[in-house]
């Protein structure tokens, strides 16, 4: 009986596991494309402001200083690509 719960488990994570790697792999193969056809730019300033609006919504379910690091960084970056020159991150 335990062994079959393990397998579970294990066939459960298998398939998160794979699943991550699909969408990261995606992500790149986009991200590729994008900027072979010289579209990141403008991809960019499309996905702008949605990182902003994520950023700036409360979070309802206790994850608000993990959410609000990763959209802080992720804002960072844009800024640095566009030659903003501005930090969140507060001082170093």
């Amino acid at each position: 009986m335990s062994g079959e719960i393990i397998a579970f488990l294990l066939l459960r994570l298998a398939i998160v596991a794979g699943g991550v790697v699909l969408l990261t792999v995606l992500a790149i193969i986009l991200l590729v494309m994008l900027k072979r056809h010289g579209r990141l730019d403008r991809a960019r300033s499309f996905a702008e402001p949605v990182v902003r609006g994520w950023a700036e919504r409360q979070p309802t379910d206790g994850s608000g200083a993990l959410r609000r690091a990763a959209m802080r960084e992720a804002l960072d970056r844009l800024d640095r690509k566009e030659g903003g020159g501005r930090s969140r991150s507060g001082p170093a």
